[in-house]
């Protein structure tokens, strides 16, 4: 049995200056990426995750616009209020509490904690998680809870330039 987590880094947003930072809204060029993330994770063979996204807009936005390509309707995308301003100890935490009937997770954050847990779970040294960027880990194991630092295999790496 194994597990499998995508790490998606949200598409590019607003400026900061320009509203409160969860509130941010995708730009045209975010909204754009977003939905190309979405068709190379489904060239990838990603279908039908469960997508857990931070309530942030800009990357609740990101999550629905990826979710159709990969199978999923934007309503079955879950809202997660602890992924917002999450550093990576945080991220395990929640990764280690997942659902083990779910094989296939994708969690849409923010960085700098998307791209340290990425590296952090798989030892890959600067994946370079620019906005519209995902990694994809393979977990030889059985139940969530037993991801830990280097237990993960880095199988794909996608980012929208």
């Amino acid at each position: 049995m194994s597990k499998t987590l995508v790490l998606i880094r949200h598409a590019q947003a607003e400026q900061p200056h320009l509203t409160e930072d969860s509130k941010r809204k995708l730009t045209a060029k975010g909204k754009s990426d977003a939905n190309e993330l979405g068709y190379l994770l489904k060239e990838q063979g990603l279908k039908k995750p469960i997508i857990i996204s931070s309530y942030a807009e800009r990357a609740l936005n990101t999550a629905k616009l990826i979710a159709p390509a990969v199978e999923v309707t934007a309503a079955e995308v879950i809202v997660e209020n602890t992924l917002y301003d999450a550093a990576v100890n945080d991220l395990l935490r929640f990764i280690n509490k997942l659902d083990n009937q779910w094989s296939l997770v994708a969690i849409v954050a923010h960085n700098p904690a998307i791209s340290f847990t990425a590296e952090y779970l798989t030892n890959e040294n600067s994946l370079g998680f620019s906005p519209s960027s995902a990694a994809t880990i393979r977990f030889d194991i059985e139940e969530w809870g037993m991801i830990t630092q280097g237990s993960g295999s880095l199988l794909d790496f996608k980012t929208v330039f």
